[in-house]
């Protein structure tokens, strides 16, 4: 998987996570971000 490939996965995933959270009824939360690293 390239980084393109990733990128879009994860606004993918984000975007369906918010359509899922209205239409549930519940807030959105406020943005943040973190970062970490993953030894393999």
């Amino acid at each position: 998987m390239t980084r393109r490939e990733a990128a879009a996965n994860m606004k993918q995933a984000i975007a369906l996570h918010l359509k899922g959270l209205h239409e549930d009824g519940l807030p959105v939360p406020e943005p943040s971000s973190s970062t970490g690293y993953v030894e393999v």
